[in-house]
């Protein structure tokens, strides 16, 4: 048997009551040491081989380790996240998703468009994305439907140019992302703007008031946020470069071998994307020389 927590080789086993009679829990010893979710039993020992939580509930159970975990990661720069407010509408849809909640099966739905729109486009690329999950849900559980409710909800005419896409289930219940050349995404700038208001209301959100806006990875909570530049290798800055970039609060990834991709490490909300894009594309600049 396998450890229920990070799947390593079995050698403690804990019991704790359940809703008809006790659960037997299979795990390894790092993790039956391990502080612990009281509501899905996820591991602080777990979540840092997967760096994925749970549930909502688990920023609670690991509350000052994540403090300083994000602590670091954000390099002691603050963020603002002040809550949308909650709209009758969005109570009855969360209340009527959650009633349907027994059905939920862990899916993931993408477009195969995103990748032939990354090959077209040799230069610049803007990535926006946006991370939500429905409060009283687990991570990475949703149904199809949802999406095709939020893909008419959203529908409104979008600007040439752009490639945008809503799904599910890999990490987080609603993801939304659009792609563009540079040129194209700064006319394109006040249809996301809306579009991520929209989107914000539409559920009951998990928020915490420490944490802001929740996401299975810790690193994309508070506005859930993330605003990349995607540029050709040989445009890379240096090490120096990079450290400069690092203390301004972005982060530099090497997602292939013939592009880097640099992104916000955290977010605000309201969240601005044109004074973000200028604010990134400023500190690039000097990161170059």
């Amino acid at each position: 048997m396998k450890c229920s927590g990070c799947k390593e080789p079995l050698t403690a086993e804990l019991v704790r009551p359940g809703p008809t009679g006790f659960i037997f829990e299979p795990y390894c010893s790092r993790c039956a040491h391990s502080p612990r979710c009281p509501h899905c039993g996820t591991s602080y020992a777990a979540f840092q081989k997967k760096r994925l939580l749970s549930c909502q509930h688990c920023y609670s159970a690991f509350q000052p380790e994540l403090v300083l975990l994000l602590r670091r990661f954000r390099s002691k720069q603050k963020i603002s996240v002040q809550p949308e407010i909650v709209s009758a509408a969005a109570q009855m849809r969360s209340r009527d998703l959650l009633e349907r909640s027994s059905g939920l099966a862990e899916e993931t739905v993408q477009s195969n468009e995103r990748e032939f729109f990354i090959k077209e486009i040799p230069g610049e690329i803007v990535r926006l994305r946006m991370m939500r999950n429905i409060h009283g849900l687990p991570y990475g559980k949703i149904t199809y439907n949802i999406v095709n409710f939020l893909s008419i909800a959203t529908e409104t005419e979008r600007p040439s140019g752009i490639f945008t896409q809503l799904y599910s289930g890999d990490e987080d219940h609603i993801r939304y992302e659009c792609l563009a050349r540079r040129q194209d995404f700064s006319g394109a700038i006040p249809y996301l703007q809306t579009q991520l208001q929209v989107l914000s209301g539409l559920f009951v959100f998990q928020f915490h008031p420490q944490f802001g806006y929740l996401a299975a990875c810790p690193t994309n909570s508070g506005g859930g946020i993330r605003l990349s530049l995607s540029l050709p290798l040989n445009a890379m800055p240096g090490s120096v470069g990079r450290r400069v970039l690092a203390r301004s609060g972005f982060e530099l990834r090497l997602p292939g071998r013939e592009r880097f991709e640099l992104s916000n490490r955290f977010s605000s909300w309201p969240f601005d994307i044109a004074a973000t894009l200028e604010r990134m594309e400023r500190a690039l600049s000097e990161a170059a020389w």
